[in-house]
């Protein structure tokens, strides 16, 4: 079994058995909320691996465009159903203009990665973890500051799809196996897993995480559904702010922003498929 096939199917296995477990909230959410009114979308982390019998992965990137795609849409309209007001912002032109920003960008993300253990701990405020969350706030506040918005929502998708000869393989190992211990276990012919946390765009302080798993990889609406944990934006209920509740099932007028910047999605084939 390769690496990367072990670390899909036991990620994939341990966010079954402690799904319950995943979503975390700041202890002061509450607060931070009611000082933010503007969420930006930072381009969604996207990684699908195509598993092969020989173990020779290659990564899906026609599908990877599309799940990005398909991500910035559903999350935009998750956000606004909590009455927040989602920022537009040109990050393709803004990292092929400033290497600086795209540093940035990349350095966002590896700081949530380093901060995030000990905020899930609660251990946010000592040693090591001050300091991560310090960085975490510099890379922070310049994507937020540049995209004129209050906080960023990180999206960390990663796929799996496995290759005809690897599915006989598991079918194979499964018999063997069923005949020694009565019992059969295979994984899916593919899935994903999303990461979904919004950071303050100030503090840099993790406000919330919560992952999802589909067992195929055309549910990204099912994955988004993961933001339906994070708490309405207080400060637009303390506004009363009727006039942003849309349709967000018809967001004819801001889809079409959203699909002048990124593609249309597009159904998801199998490029390995005749």
């Amino acid at each position: 079994m390769s690496t990367i096939y072990k670390v899909v199917f036991f990620g994939m296995l341990a966010f079954t058995v402690g799904c319950a477990e995943v979503q975390k909230k700041h202890p002061n959410i509450t607060q931070h909320l009611q000082k933010i009114d503007t969420v930006v979308i930072a381009p969604p982390t996207v990684s699908i691996q195509y598993l092969t019998f020989t173990g020779e992965n290659e990564a899906l990137t026609d599908i990877e465009e599309s799940i990005r795609d398909q991500l910035m849409v559903e999350a935009d309209k998750e956000l606004r159903r909590r009455d927040y007001k989602v920022v537009f912002y040109d990050f393709d032109t803004a990292l092929d203009l400033d290497e600086e920003f795209a540093y940035t960008l990349t350095e966002l993300r590896e700081n949530f990665v380093q901060a995030k253990p000990d905020f899930v701990k609660g251990k946010m405020l000592t040693g090591e973890s001050k300091r991560f969350r310090e960085n975490l706030a510099r890379s922070a506040n310049v994507i937020a500051d540049a995209a004129g918005a209050d906080a960023l929502l990180l999206l960390t998708y990663n796929g799996y799809r496995k290759s005809e000869g690897l599915i006989a393989k598991d079918i194979a190992t499964s018999v063997i196996l069923a005949a020694f211990t009565g019992s059969v276990a295979v994984t899916p012919m593919e899935g994903a897993t999303l990461e979904v946390a919004l950071v303050d765009g100030a503090s840099g302080d993790i406000l919330f995480t919560d992952s999802s798993f589909g067992p195929t990889l055309s549910d990204v609406k099912v994955l988004v559904k993961s933001i339906g944990g994070l708490p309405h934006d207080v400060k637009a209920i303390g506004e009363n702010r009727e006039e942003e509740h849309l349709d967000t099932d018809n967001l004819k007028v801001h889809d079409s922003k959203i699909n002048g910047a990124f593609k249309k999605t597009v159904q998801i084939a199998d490029p390995h498929s005749e």
